[in-house]
């Protein structure tokens, strides 16, 4: 049979999109779910899986990746192939959160992602026969309601939402978050828990929950020595790194600058310009450095390519903005110039998903010395 022909002789040449294609192709020629080829390409979609707060996604290296297939396109295909299979696996439920959040205020970006999300969507709504959802739920903290409701058949969505205040819950005890509905009747129930706090700064470490980011100060005549002093006076080159694993949407990063130092926006007039031509350069060769050497970089029009769409130079701190970041290390280079002396806390650098600020990283906080 072609089918399994294909699996024996090209199994370890396929991306994430060709083995769903070929999961698909097996369970179309009768395959049981319990065949051994069917359960070996299922565990190799299994451990490619890339999880984040946001759900799970699929993404295939630049020599695996099929023609016009996106990250969305592939995910889908996988998560159509893992729900004719096994639709009430685990993976299933949160790469189906990861396909909802991926589509965007204006949809899916190509009619490839489009197709391929509502045939994955479609197929796993009908397996799971939520569409014809009808019980009720509730929610209770501590035995106390927060919130309850009826869900129909053939009628809109039904959604809800609460906010509980961190002073709801007593410190140093245990307290029980409990989520029910009526079990004997169809239908599932989607819900999501999220914790929003603030943490002190001050002696604060790094954290990688998805972004790895740091912030580095070193004179203008001196790249490759980190500083944490300055003359008042001097003009400070500040270097933003972020490093991902996989794609990320909509990034905003955030890099507070120590209370002696105020940025330089070479953008004004009043910025000279032989300090502005050097930036310049700095930033075109931070911008090479991409992808292993091979971003975009036309030097004959002076023009490179950056994933920031927009960079905000502000009075106590620099704010990159990203439509999408793809795996790989970023460098921003800024420069800013020690404007009073004296012994400065230097914040954390801070990168997040915007509409997933739960996915994030931050560098570590320290101090930094401006002298008269």
């Amino acid at each position: 049979m072609p089918v399994r022909a294909l699996f024996e002789q090209q199994r370890a040449q396929l991306g994430n999109w060709g083995r769903a294609y070929l999961l698909l192709a097996l369970t179309e020629v009768g395959a049981a779910n319990d065949d051994p080829q069917v359960r070996a390409l299922f565990d190799d979609l299994a451990g490619a899986t890339i999880p984040s707060a946001n759900g799970n996604h699929w993404e295939d290296s630049a020599d695996k990746r099929g023609s016009f297939l996106t990250t969305t396109a592939t995910t889908a295909l996988t998560t159509l192939a893992l729900a004719r299979i096994r639709p009430d696996h685990a993976l299933v439920a949160q790469t189906v959160r990861w396909l909802i959040v991926s589509r965007g205020a204006n949809g899916w970006l190509s009619s490839i992602d489009r197709a391929m999300g509502v045939l994955a969507l479609g197929s796993y709504a009908v397996s799971t026969g939520e569409l014809a959802g009808d019980y009720s739920y509730a929610v209770q903290l501590d035995a106390k309601d927060v919130l309850s409701g009826l869900v129909k058949p053939n009628t809109a969505p039904t959604t809800a939402e609460k906010s509980v205040p961190l002073s709801a819950f007593k410190p140093g005890t245990t307290s029980i978050l409990a989520f029910t509905r009526d079990y004997q009747k169809p239908g599932r129930l989607y819900y999501t828990l999220d914790l929003r706090y603030l943490t002190p700064a001050k002696g604060i470490d790094a954290l990688n929950r998805g972004f790895a980011v740091s912030h580095q100060y070193t004179l203008l005549d001196n790249p490759t020595k980190p500083i944490a002093t300055a003359k008042l006076g001097d003009t400070v080159r500040v270097t933003v790194t972020v490093m991902v694993q996989s794609d990320h949407p909509y990034v905003v990063v955030e890099d507070p600058l120590p209370a002696g130092l105020e940025p330089v926006d070479a953008r004004l007039k009043n910025v000279d310009p032989a300090l502005k031509a050097q930036l310049d350069n700095e930033l075109a060769q931070a911008a090479q450095k991409q992808f292993g050497g091979q971003s975009y970089f036309a030097p004959w029009y002076r023009w490179y390519y950056s994933p920031w769409h927009q960079v905000d130079l502000r009075d106590d701190r620099a704010v990159l903005s990203a439509t999408s970041l793809s795996k790989g290390i970023y460098e921003y280079v800024y420069y800013a110039r020690a404007t009073a002396p004296g012994d400065f806390f230097v914040a954390p650098a801070h990168a997040a998903e915007t509409y997933f600020p739960e996915v994030f990283g931050r560098s570590d906080s320290s101090r930094f010395v401006v002298t008269p």
